[in-house]
């Protein structure tokens, strides 16, 4: 691709790129400013009918009266097969990215950013324009603490011919709305259900439904109701809770029917101005149950407005001081007493037992002690520990996934006796553990007692230990649970998920 498009944008570093655009940070050189150029596909750009919808669409969104929490479209054009769109370009993080850096939000941080993008949906469903990919990658939020909307690259216009069509599905499967999975007409009510689902995860740190497989998630986004948010952060009062059970509505009849009727339901659960967010912390700790941070600042990051195209770098924050500090205690203490246990009379095989544990337990310690690092996603974590050896397990480990089931009951309430896991952490877990009997229960039971699991059961006890394995991520990052404790359960789901394969 040549450096520089229409005879005016000089190309630099690549921001981001997804499916169906690369984004570039570039120089208007008849301006004298700094932009973002989003390139189509070359192979869509080869086709005639996406290319006049991509050019449509361009003229759409540049038409969007002007607003602070949407991206502002300045260009559009084609330069030697190559369809572009020149945009605003923001410098900041996205919220996935600092979702997955800090954990869940308090409960006004997260009504107020919900808030914000309500404020811009506003402005673009007044222009008849539905965003169709509302979800954390595609909300940024800036280095001077706003929140813009970006990426309008599938919006459709709710009158033009032929784009509002059914057949067409586009989105991201874990925030899509249930008619747009069917293929079904959208109209603002999509970006409603999108927006709920982007809250649900706000405020419990994980999307309503998550599972390793892409049409897994679809299927539940048609056929489950999930969870409320405070079932999983206790924090959430019951009025959010409602909040999020409207905008999740399967029907779009029965969700809120604008905007700025959300926007009006989410102001009180904010609690103060949109724009005065001076005094709160973005930071996963709730108030009551840790310490408080200091409001955190948004760094400076490479990557800008691609980011809402599937990647986008971001600037890392820096360690903190204490959490390196209390990983290195963690390790050294883990260590010391591999080496004292092996010097015990009687200690037999266990050198090779303590070795697999210190392992483990400094995994666990680099992770507590990299408070910034993003947690692994559900399914890296299966990834990693289906294949671990569990050294913490007894010699006979369960084979049925309902005894499985129990013995992970019994070691989350032997970690809370032991007051290695906080209460709330204790009932979050407990929560997921009822949901797993339930699902057991709920299946065909063998003659000798053990359980016949459908594939469906089987899917939704794997997207239950996910759930759980991030849940356990977050409560160590948080200090709700000892990484012994983290270690001990982390075996559990282990052990439970080797009795589904």
């Amino acid at each position: 691709m040549a450096a520089r498009l229409g005879g005016r944008y000089e190309l630099g570093a690549v921001l981001g790129s997804g499916g169906m655009a690369r984004v570039y940070a570039a120089t208007d050189l008849v301006l004298g400013r700094q932009v973002a150029v989003k390139v189509l596909d070359p192979a869509l750009a080869r086709d005639p009918e996406f290319l006049a919808r991509f050019g449509r669409e361009a003229r759409t969104a540049a038409m969007l009266p002007t607003h602070a929490g949407i991206v502002t479209i300045f260009d559009s054009g084609q330069d030697a097969g190559a369809a572009y769109l020149v945009m605003e370009l923001v410098t900041g993080r996205t919220l996935a990215q600092t979702i997955s850096s800090y954990g869940r939000f308090q409960t006004s941080v997260a009504c107020r950013i919900a808030l914000e993008v309500c404020q811009a949906l506003v402005v673009a469903h007044g222009a008849g324009l539905v965003h169709r990919d509302i979800k954390p990658a595609n909300i940024m939020l800036t280095n001077s603490d706003a929140v813009k909307v970006v990426d309008f690259g599938i919006a459709r216009t709710q009158a033009a011919d032929g784009l509002t069509r059914t057949g067409a599905v586009l989105g991201s499967p874990s925030y899509m709305a249930p008619e747009q999975i069917t293929g079904a007409a959208v109209d603002a009510r999509t970006d409603l259900y999108a927006l709920g689902t982007v809250l649900y995860e706000m405020l419990t740190g994980a999307a309503p439904f998550v599972s390793e497989d892409s049409f897994a998630v679809l299927s539940r986004h048609l056929n489950e109701v999930p969870r409320p948010p405070s079932a999983i952060n206790p924090e959430v009062p019951s009025e959010v809770d409602r909040i999020v059970a409207a905008l999740l509505a399967k029907s779009p009849a029965q969700r809120p029917a604008s905007a700025e009727q959300v926007a009006q339901m989410l102001a009180p659960a904010a609690g103060a101005p949109a724009r005065d967010r001076t005094t709160v912390a973005m930071n996963p700790h709730e108030a009551n149950r840790t310490r408080q941070m200091t409001p955190m600042v948004l760094p400076a990051s490479a990557g800008g407005i691609g980011a809402g195209s599937g990647a986008g770098a971001g600037a890392v924050e820096p360690r903190r001081r204490r959490g390196l500090l209390a990983g290195y205690a963690l390790i050294f203490a883990a260590v010391a007493a591999a080496v004292i246990y092996t010097m015990l009379p009687g200690s037999g095989n266990a050198p090779a037992a303590t070795t697999g544990t210190t392992s483990s337990q400094s995994g666990s310690a680099q992770a507590s002690a990299g408070a910034t690092t993003p947690s692994a996603s559900p399914s890296a974590t299966d990834s990693a520990t289906d294949t671990a050896t569990d050294t913490s397990s007894p010699t006979s480990s369960p084979t049925d996934p309902a005894s499985a089931v129990s013995a992970l009951e019994q070691t989350i309430s032997a970690e809370a006796n032991s007051g290695d896991l906080d209460g709330n952490a204790q009932q979050d877990l407990e929560n997921g553990v009822q949901n797993m009997q339930q699902t057991i229960s709920d299946s065909n039971q063998n003659s000798d007692g053990t359980t016949q699991l459908s594939a469906d059961a089987r899917r939704r006890l794997k997207d239950e230990i996910a759930n759980m394995r991030q849940l356990v991520s977050n409560d160590l990052q948080n200090g709700d649970a000892s990484q012994n404790a983290a270690t001990a359960i982390d075996n559990a789901l282990n052990v439970l998920r080797q009795t589904l394969n």
